[in-house]
């Protein structure tokens, strides 16, 4: 009898020789079953099922990358949510286009907003959009004035302005001799003129405005492109 039970043990060794030869690992589904078997060099056991609960197929192949503990914390990547122990979850990292695998990219700031991936990951930000257009510090949902040109981004979005360049600050959309911003800070409508000139005004770039319009010179006549009409109503 012992030398049956020898003789089965070794046949099964022979047959089996991961069972006792290197560390396994199982996978289970929702009713308590064996989905795969994780063996430590890679190899992977595969299983399915029938309704009745029998096992149906085994599948064989390998994946070092289940196995395989990349960060060297005692856990396989399969099981690990952080595979290279770079503080971003392999979630937010798939997500984000970022390698699980590399703890390098951590201190990357990918979008160019001066916040880290890995501050992002811990901001719930998203580590492909600038989230601090004027780099202030302040990420953009928080910051009242997203591009620093001292008019508000509530100001800019009533106004129809761009509340993420601040190059229109200084300029007078509405031809009254006001920039935007100064507009802002005398409280008015960048978009209405706030007064009339009595004389017309040339600008540099060779318009023209007036009290009739904003217009070209041409030939020494004025041809008024965009009427106005006479403050406040007309």
């Amino acid at each position: 009898m012992k030398k049956i039970l020898l003789i089965a043990i070794l046949l099964n060794m022979a047959i089996s020789p991961y069972c006792y030869a290197l560390k396994t690992y199982y996978i289970y589904d929702d009713l308590n079953r064996v989905t795969h078997a994780l063996y430590e060099d890679g190899t992977v056991f595969e299983y399915d099922y029938d309704n009745l609960g029998n096992k149906t197929t085994k599948k064989t192949y390998k994946d070092l990358s289940l196995t395989t503990d990349t960060d060297g914390d005692g856990s396989i990547n399969y099981y690990d949510q952080d595979d290279d122990n770079d503080g971003m979850l392999d979630t937010f990292e798939e997500q984000y286009g970022l390698n699980l695998l590399d703890s390098s990219d951590a201190s990357l700031d990918n979008d160019g907003d001066g916040i880290s991936n890995l501050v992002e990951s811990q901001q719930n930000l998203n580590p492909t959009v600038n989230d601090d257009n004027d780099l202030d510090g302040i990420i953009n949902v928080n910051d009242p004035d997203d591009d620093n040109d001292g008019m508000p981004d509530a100001f800019e979005n009533k106004y129809g302005l761009n509340s993420t360049n601040g190059g229109d600050a200084n300029i007078d959309t509405d031809y009254d001799g006001t920039t935007n911003v100064r507009e802002y800070e005398l409280s008015q409508d960048p978009l209405t003129r706030d007064y009339l000139y009595d004389t017309p005004i040339m600008l540099s770039d060779g318009t023209i405005i007036s009290d009739q319009g904003v217009g070209q010179l041409d030939l020494g006549k004025l041809h008024f492109s965009d009427p106005l009409h006479a403050y406040p109503d007309g």
